[in-house]
């Protein structure tokens, strides 16, 4: 099973918006343009993913995916305010 080790961080400038990095990369090591977009970057947490990890809004295999695709992984707000994501999750059972 493939895993990755990331440091996570938010953004302080766009609410609800975090990067994945893989162990080994530093915020230096994304896109100029993303860099300004994200502006300063708040340390959350350092989490070993797997294909199995729980992960609140996305699936681990799009994580992995893109850290090997694109060396990070860009979480972007839900499209729905939380309230509403956390009620569709609730009717669905």
């Amino acid at each position: 099973m493939q895993m990755n080790t990331c440091l996570i961080y938010r953004s302080a400038k766009k609410e609800e918006t975090y990067v994945y990095l893989p162990i080994g990369k530093t915020l230096s090591d994304l896109p100029d343009e993303l860099q300004n977009r994200f502006g300063e970057a708040v340390f959350v947490m350092k989490l070993e993913i797997g294909e199995d990890t729980k992960l609140a809004r996305v699936h681990p295999a799009q994580v992995l995916s893109a850290i090997e695709e694109h060396g990070y992984f860009l979480q972007l707000p839900p499209k729905h305010p939380v309230e509403e994501e956390i009620t569709r999750k609730i009717r669905e059972g």
